[in-house]
């Protein structure tokens, strides 16, 4: 009986245990607010190429989310979930008429994706959205980014 109380104690401690230190731990990383640190490579003829980005998981929030394009990380930062209808803007330029290669990775999340998205001379929207529902959740869906390019700016509702 003293052996399992014991295993009982060091098994409730080391549950807290856990808590604490990823508490503590999120408590000194404050999420970084979202934003540009870089620009698309220079050609000589550019085109617009905008993003919206968002975070669509309530189970990772805040999640971090790194843009690439062309290898160049362009945005990065904590996306908040806040109500799910909730999409960052960042504007660039890009050379036009030419296929760029995006990509979207998440430490957090543990998953990246690729895409290859052809900037037009009159520009290019692409939304970048990250998904995570849990196991509880009514439809789970494993972590993952949905990398969509537009013709025209897209509509949220």
């Amino acid at each position: 009986m003293a052996k399992q109380i014991w295993m009982l104690t060091l098994l409730a401690a080391a549950a807290f245990g856990c808590g604490a230190v990823e508490e503590e731990e999120a408590a000194s990383h404050p999420p970084r607010p979202p934003t540009t640190v870089g620009q698309p490579p220079k050609a000589d003829k550019m085109a617009p190429l905008r993003f919206f980005v968002s975070n669509q998981s309530f189970e990772i929030d805040p999640v971090d989310i790194d843009v690439y394009v062309d290898d160049v990380k362009v945005i990065t930062g904590d996306f908040v979930v806040k109500n799910q209808h909730n999409w960052l803007r960042f504007d660039f330029e890009a050379g036009a008429d030419a296929p760029h290669v995006v990509r979207a990775v998440s430490s957090k999340g543990k998953v990246e994706k690729t895409a290859t998205v052809d900037v037009r001379a009159n520009g290019r929207w692409v939304v970048v959205d990250f998904w995570f529902y849990g196991p509880k959740h009514y439809s789970p869906t494993p972590a993952g980014f949905t990398i969509t390019p537009h013709d025209e700016e897209p509509r949220f509702m």
